[in-house]
C-alpha cells in the first residue's frame, strides 16, 4: 500500500469476490486431508479462496459501529423497556447484515483494529479492537460515544466446526452496552452472545444452503428486564422469535422473518398497550466508518498485517495469497514464543472477572482512532 494510500475495508464495501465460485477439486487435496467429524477449523490453514478479504476484527467493526447510531437516543428516551429495545434492534440489525459464505481472516495474536464514526447530530463514536488470544481465538473490542455517554465492551470467542459435509461457526463471550450518564448508573445491558450460531450445510456436495440458530439473551440485572431470543430456520428462511420480560412477566412477544419485513412485539400482560416496532430493515441507515492514515497505526494494525493478502483475494491471484498467508502465520508462530499480556496495546485481563476490558491508561497513550 502507498504510503499516501487511506485504508480502505472491504468488510463495508461489495465486490466481485463475493461472486465467485469455489473449484472444489482446485483445494480438496490441501484441506481434505486435514479434516474429521468435529475438527476446529480454527486450527486448519484454509486456502485464501475460502477467504473474505478482510480480518474478523474489520467484521466486527463494520457491523457494530456501522450501526451503533441506533442506540444513539439510550440516554434520551424514557424508559428502561426502551432502552432495552434499542439495543435488541441494534443486535438484529447488525445480525442482518450479510450472511457470509466465506470466512474472515483469523486475526494474529495482538492485531488491532481502530476506526470511528462522526455525525453532527451524534459526535463521535470510536471502536478499539484487538486479538489477546489465538487458540482459542478471542477477540475484545471496545466502542465509546462521550458526547452520547455510551460505551459498549466486549470479548468474543469464534469456533468453526466441521460436521461431515456442514460447518457450524459457533460464538461465545459477551457484549455490554451501558450509559456513563451517573442517573442510570449500574443500569448495564449483557448480551451472552455476540452472534448467532451460523449453521452452514452442503459445504462439499449439494447445494450450500445457510442461516443462523441458536438463542441470545439480553438481560439487565437491575430492573429485571430481559429478552431471550431464537433463530431458527423455517422453510429456509431464518425465522426470529423472543419475548420481552421484567421479572420472567412476560411483557411481549415477537415473531417474523425479520430481514423480510417489519418486526413488532405484541403486548401479553397488558393487551391494551400499543406493540413496539422493534426493527424494520428499510429504514435502517449504515454510518461511513473512517479509518486512520497508514502513517498513524503500528504494525500489528490488521491493515499493514493483511494488505497484501486482502489485495491478492481482491484481484484473484490466490497464488499470491496463498505464499502471504503462509508467511504471517510462520510469523506468528515465532511471535507466539516471546509474547505475554504486558504487549497488549488496548486490553488487559482483569482476574476478578476473568474479562479483557479495555485499559484507558493504554487506549490514551495509543490514541489512533481517527
Amino acid at each position: 500500500m502507498d504510503a499516501n494510500q487511506s485504508f480502505v475495508s472491504y468488510a463495508d464495501i461489495k465486490g466481485d469476490w463475493e461472486k465467485r465460485k469455489i473449484s472444489l477439486f482446485g483445494v480438496a487435496r490441501s484441506i481434505i486431508s486435514q479434516l474429521s467429524f468435529g475438527q476446529d477449523l480454527t486450527s486448519i490453514g484454509l486456502p485464501s479462496v475460502f477467504l473474505q478479504p478482510f480480518s474478523l476484527l474489520e467484521l466486527a467493526a463494520s457491523r457494530k459501529l456501522g450501526y451503533f447510531d441506533i442506540l444513539s437516543s439510550f440516554n434520551e428516551v424514557d424508559t428502561d423497556l426502551e432502552r432495552i429495545v434499542l439495543v435488541l434492534r441494534w443486535l438484529l440489525t447488525y445480525v442482518s447484515d450479510d450472511h457470509p459464505d466465506k470466512k474472515p481472516y483469523n486475526p494474529v495474536i495482538g492485531e488491532t483494529h481502530v476506526c470511528s464514526i462522526e455525525s453532527e447530530n451524534n459526535g463521535k463514536t470510536k471502536f478499539y479492537s484487538e486479538q489477546v488470544s489465538h487458540h482459542p481465538p478471542v477477540s475484545a473490542f471496545y466502542l465509546k460515544n462521550k458526547e452520547k455517554k455510551i460505551s459498549i465492551e466486549g470479548n468474543i470467542n469464534f469456533g468453526v466446526r466441521f460436521e461431515t459435509n456442514s460447518v457450524m461457526c459457533t460464538t461465545e463471550g459477551f457484549l455490554n452496552v451501558q450509559s456513563q450518564d451517573p442517573k442510570l448508573e449500574g443500569e448495564i445491558y449483557r448480551v451472552d452472545k455476540g452472534l448467532p450460531d451460523l449453521q452452514i450445510n452442503n459445504v462439499i456436495l449439494g447445494t450450500r444452503t445457510m442461516g443462523w440458530t441458536g438463542i441470545i439473551n439480553i438481560t439487565c440485572d437491575k430492573n429485571g428486564l430481559s429478552i431471550p431470543i431464537k433463530f431458527h430456520k423455517s422453510k429456509n428462511r431464518v425465522l426470529v422469535e423472543g419475548k420481552i420480560l421484567r421479572n420472567e412477566e412476560e411483557l411481549y412477544g415477537f415473531e417474523g422473518y425479520w430481514m423480510e419485513e417489519p418486526l413488532y412485539a405484541y403486548p401479553i400482560s397488558e393487551p391494551n398497550n400499543k406493540s413496539i416496532m422493534i426493527f424494520d430493515m428499510d429504514s435502517v441507515e449504515k454510518s461511513k466508518i473512517n479509518y486512520p492514515e497508514p502513517f498513524q497505526v503500528p504494525d500489528l494494525n490488521t491493515f499493514k498485517v493483511w494488505g497484501t493478502v486482502t489485495e491478492s483475494i481482491v484481484q484473484n491471484d490466490m497464488n499470491t495469497a496463498d505464499i502471504e498467508k503462509k508467511r504471517i502465520e510462520a510469523e506468528q508462530r515465532r511471535r507466539i514464543k516471546q509474547w505475554n499480556n504486558d504487549n497488549f496495546m488496548f486490553f488487559s485481563f482483569d482476574e476478578e472477572s476473568q474479562k479483557w476490558v479495555f485499559n484507558k491508561k493504554k487506549g490514551n497513550e495509543h490514541h489512533t482512532a481517527s
